[in-house]
């Protein structure tokens, strides 16, 4: 959507503004005060954009995450920060990208035209591509960190909608009021954004069995298994490591229930 020109003067005000604030660090202003000036400007813009009804400043409140799916979110914090440590075996089926897609279809089942369909391809194609940026910046327990270094040396150039599943875009809906207050669309524009979101979080919801998994595993099994792993080429289909794991001796906890099973001919003389 074009900008008008008020708009586009102001933002180049800001910009000035942290041009400014970055002179004033290179001439040896405190850390502190410089966060402080940039958290300023930050509260400046943000309310001439509401002001000229620019953003939603209700969007906080709007993007409202089910209650089962917040739970899942305290399930899987105490899954991977808590003792002893886990992590989401990856790479996960469906990934991203087929969530997306499966929920296209669905909405094309309602009846869509084709310039509805168009409209809502290019909000989840910006959408993934804003996930595939943030996983890695924002996305990630510190612990997941080495797991996605050895992912990404697996599966070289793949980006994150091909690796990840519903865990981490359902991770991208706690960041993503804050990350959309920052970006400028008008509100009629918002409102089609805001709908089109939580149809999908409910999408989500509907469908937790297929998309949400309990596969987790000791961390150390996880990493194990992964750098025994080769690089893979880039026509080598990801599904195929879809469970994480190339065969059932390597998958995590098989070391655990092997070492459970009852020694040769013990459960055979029990039955007797």
């Amino acid at each position: 959507v074009p900008l008008p020109e008020s708009v586009r003067a102001k933002e180049a005000e800001v910009d000035a503004e942290a041009g400014a604030e970055a002179a004033e660090a290179a001439e040896g202003l405190s850390r502190r005060e410089v966060i402080k000036k940039q958290q300023e400007t930050q509260r400046k813009r943000q309310k001439y954009l509401v002001r000229n009804d620019l953003v939603d400043e209700d969007l906080h409140d709007k993007v409202s995450i089910p209650v089962t799916l917040k739970k899942h979110l305290v399930d899987e914090w105490t899954c991977i920060t808590q003792d002893p440590k886990r992590l989401l075996v990856l790479p996960r089926k469906p990934c991203v990208r087929q969530v997306m897609e499966e929920f296209v279809a669905q909405q094309a089942r309602r009846k869509l035209d084709e310039d509805q369909l168009l409209r809502l391809r290019e909000l989840l194609d910006g959408l993934r591509l804003y996930f595939d940026k943030a996983v890695s910046l924002i996305l990630l327990y510190r612990h997941e960190r080495a797991q996605w270094d050895e992912l990404q040396r697996i599966y070289p150039g793949r980006e994150a909608s091909d690796l990840v599943g519903a865990e981490h875009l359902l991770r991208l809906y706690v960041r993503l009021p804050r990350l959309l207050s920052q970006v400028v669309i008008p509100s009629a524009e918002m409102s089609y954004v805001h709908t089109k979101l939580t149809e999908l979080l409910k999408f989500l919801q509907k469908n937790y069995t297929t998309y949400f998994c309990n596969e987790y595993a000791a961390a150390d099994v996880v990493m194990r298994t992964l750098a025994d792993r080769p690089t893979r080429g880039p026509e080598y289909d990801v599904s195929t490591d879809a469970s994480g794991y190339d065969d059932d001796e390597a998958k995590p906890g098989a070391e655990e229930a092997k070492a459970a099973e009852p020694p040769p001919g013990e459960g055979e003389e029990e039955a007797k």
